[in-house]
């Protein structure tokens, strides 16, 4: 493994940090320090949820913020994603959301997300080859094949 140097991409930061990663279940959640490379905003790390039916897309992008120092978890479809949020209880900063998908699709997904209370307050940035803006729930919606540039942009206007 060869060491990179910090730097900046579309206004993230990316420096050299230990990298932790929370029980997401227990109340006193405990910490596994790994050392890496981290985005790193006034929040701190991303943790980023990848909804998307497309295994190919879902492990480019979650690929991707991983490379990025995020703590990524993906999630198939709709429920998929639920499952995480709602038996896990995993907190993701933001949600990356396809559309049309199986089992449970992106809007269902969001009609859903609201009726769970808490979890609305969770950004969804809609990634998606057919969906249009606006979508009631989702704070935007990106075109695919979506460039990186623009999806860290989203990610880092939207997530908290």
């Amino acid at each position: 493994m060869h060491a990179r140097r910090p730097f900046t991409n579309a206004g993230l930061n990316f420096i050299r940090i230990s990298q932790y990663v929370i029980d997401p279940i227990g109340e006193d959640s405990h910490l596994n320090p790994v050392l890496g490379w981290a985005v790193v905003t006034a929040m701190g790390i991303l943790n980023v949820l990848v909804v998307e039916d497309d295994a190919d897309i879902r492990l480019m992008v979650g690929g991707f913020f991983r490379d990025n120092g995020c703590v990524v978890r993906e999630a198939e479809h709709g429920q998929d994603a639920l499952d995480v949020l709602l038996i896990e209880r995993w907190r993701p900063n933001v949600i990356l959301l396809d559309i049309r998908m199986p089992v449970m699709d992106g809007m269902t997904f969001l009609a859903k997300k609201r009726e769970a209370g808490a979890l609305s307050a969770i950004p969804v940035i809609i990634v998606s080859g057919t969906a249009r803006a606006p979508v009631d729930g989702a704070c935007c919606v990106l075109p695919k094949p979506v460039d990186p540039d623009d999806l860290l942009r989203a990610v880092e206007k939207h997530a908290h």
